[in-house]
């Protein structure tokens, strides 16, 4: 079975959480990486999730508001393994400041890739731009991505595993205790962000 490409930005805003749901309902095995989550994001996919939670075998997640860590307390609830869901932090560097002794605005986790294998020894991969967002999912925001399908022995699908599983070294796992920490990580994060722009002070509208 040869691999075929799909690509899915022939329109600006293509939604593409009822085609992750359908592989989800479908699939032996998921793996996704995503560099942002949130609530509504997690809810479009949800659904196939909490059926048969035992099919999330990993769940990388960047950067996440305080209510998307809460909705993963929701698939812990439901039967996720809580071996399967990791944060990346992204990857820091130490300052010479005594103030942020780490670097606030620092280099992420941006990767977007939703990934599953079949009963019949074929897999399908999501890849593009789309984070774990209802926005990104839902066909609100300007997306674009490619899909993969053929068997899961592709060399392709071999180097997504790869990618997947390093991002995986990379991160921690996920711990409902430190919700607040990884919401006030990513803030510091845009705050770094913000002091990069260096907007004139004495700007006006017009």
């Amino acid at each position: 079975m040869s691999l075929t490409t799909t690509v899915l930005f022939d329109r600006p805003q293509r939604e593409i959480a009822s085609l992750i749901q359908s592989r989800l309902a479908a699939c032996e095995t998921a793996k996704i990486v995503t560099g942002f989550a949130t609530p509504g994001g997690l809810a479009a996919i949800a659904g196939p999730i909490k059926t048969r939670p035992s099919i999330l075998s990993t769940l990388i997640v960047g950067a996440g508001t305080y209510p998307a860590f809460e909705a993963l307390d929701g698939l812990l609830a439901a039967g996720v393994s809580p071996s399967s869901l990791f944060i990346h932090l992204g990857h820091t560097a130490k300052t010479t400041s005594k103030t942020n002794p780490f670097a606030r605005y620092r280099p992420m986790l941006h990767s977007k890739i939703y990934y599953f294998e079949m009963p019949d020894g074929t897999a399908s991969a999501f890849i593009g731009s789309n984070n774990l967002t209802s926005f990104a999912l839902q066909g609100l925001n300007g997306e674009a991505s490619v899909l993969l399908e053929g068997s899961k022995l592709e060399p392709a699908f071999g180097e997504i595993r790869q990618h997947i599983a390093e991002a995986q070294t990379q991160a921690i796992p996920y711990a409902s205790s430190m919700k607040a920490a990884y919401a006030f990580w990513y803030r510091e994060y845009l705050n770094g962000l913000f002091a990069e722009i260096k907007e004139p002070r004495d700007i006006t509208s017009g």
